[in-house]
């Protein structure tokens, strides 16, 4: 028999830091593998979560409307912010969808005869260059190459296949419009219900530790998104307006789909420079080619190169660094390392989850130096939350 007096054993299970790491490893695999397995869901959660953030100025201003002893509840102040997101995304496909249905129909009645009696010329002097290095045999032609690489693509046999598609993205997007919207209803309803639920899946003594996480990811990425935001407006309107001085048709198209394109970190630009040229082509088909054409083509060409060097300089600085306390050269790696693993949807979400982890190591991993050095600029929140 043991005497009273005697030490109590250590529990090693509690006391060795071996097994407390494990715990941590094994818990945050788990939690991981979970996430993975509902991605779906949780990706709704996350977007329904992202507009909510967005949504609570508005909320708050109808929460504080009162007149007399009447006042707005939570319920109709988070149904007039959902009503309002409607509002403009409706207001957006009515006014962009007429022109992408007008570029749909003079695409559908392009006479390619036409178009290829147009570049006839240009597309001669770049056979001969091709053939001059190399690139083609001389009895090879570009535009026969091009036009097997059409009818392999446009395969009639692939048609049903293309439907499938679109009726499966029809579907997918339904729901996700439909399950964001009712999440985020709540979310605005009932604020902090995001942040509640997760507090529910830690120990009680880490609470407080996660609710200032939450309010610094919170606050980051709200100016995250609302400096996209921001660089979208500018954008468009800066490109908008020069290309209808021009006379360019579609110009306000043009723009919108250059500048929503652009959010894709160092690609996305080039992509939607390309589809701006190819429409205001599709949009010109009846212009001669060397006198009309082309010069439209490189005035509009150099918009874009100022518009790039506009963001590149003065928009993408502000944003991607200054309102998410990163270095520049961070950013670039983490889109790199993002573009690694999930190509470009994996450039897209690169610098909010990076935003996430740089808060979270923060908030855990303080202890060790590298994190430090790594999250020295996140001190600047306390001052950015006192403004």
């Amino acid at each position: 028999m043991s005497s009273k007096h005697s030490k109590p054993q250590p529990n090693i299970v509690t006391s060795s830091p071996i097994y407390k790491y494990a715990a941590l490893v094994v818990g945050i695999s788990v939690f991981c593998l979970l996430v993975y397995y509902f991605r779906t869901i949780v990706s709704y959660v996350l977007i329904a979560w992202v507009f909510s953030m967005l949504g609570q100025p508005v909320m708050k201003f109808f929460r504080q409307v009162r007149y007399k002893k009447a006042h707005i509840g939570p319920s109709m102040a988070a149904t007039i912010v959902i009503l309002l997101y409607s509002c403009f995304f409706i207001l957006l496909g009515w006014i962009f969808i007429p022109p992408l249905l007008e570029q749909a129909h003079n695409i559908s009645n392009i006479d390619y005869n036409a178009i290829a009696k147009t570049f006839d010329q240009p597309l001669a002097n770049i056979n001969a260059r091709l053939q001059e290095v190399g690139l083609l045999d001389s009895g090879e032609s570009l535009i026969i190459k091009l036009q097997q690489s059409a009818k392999n693509w446009f395969d009639p046999q692939r048609l049903g296949i293309y439907l499938e598609s679109i009726v499966s993205f029809a579907g997918h997007l339904f729901i996700l419009v439909g399950s964001v919207v009712f999440i985020a209803f709540f979310f605005l309803k009932e604020e902090g219900m995001f942040v509640n639920f997760l507090v529910t899946l830690v120990p009680q003594r880490f609470e407080i530790h996660i609710r200032e996480t939450v309010d610094d990811c919170s606050l980051l990425l709200t100016r995250y998104f609302s400096g996209i935001l921001i660089q979208i407006i500018v954008l468009s309107i800066f490109i908008g307006l020069v290309l209808t001085l021009m006379g360019v048709k579609s110009a306000i198209l043009i723009a919108v789909i250059l500048s929503i394109l652009n959010i894709i970190p160092y690609v996305g630009f080039y992509l939607g420079a390309t589809i701006g040229l190819f429409m205001t082509v599709s949009s010109n088909l009846e212009m001669e080619f060397y006198s009309q054409l082309t010069p439209i083509l490189i005035k509009v060409g150099v918009v874009f190169l100022i518009a790039h060097l506009l963001d590149s300089f003065f928009l993408q600085p502000f944003i991607f660094s200054k309102r998410v306390l990163a270095h520049p050269l961070e950013i670039f790696l983490i889109i790199l390392v993002g573009a690694q693993v999930g190509g470009i949807f994996g450039m897209l979400i690169a610098i909010p989850t990076y935003t996430v982890l740089r808060v979270l190591a923060k908030t855990f991993l303080s202890e060790y130096r590298f994190v430090q050095k790594l999250t020295d600029k996140l001190d600047e929140i306390d001052e950015i939350e006192g403004v």
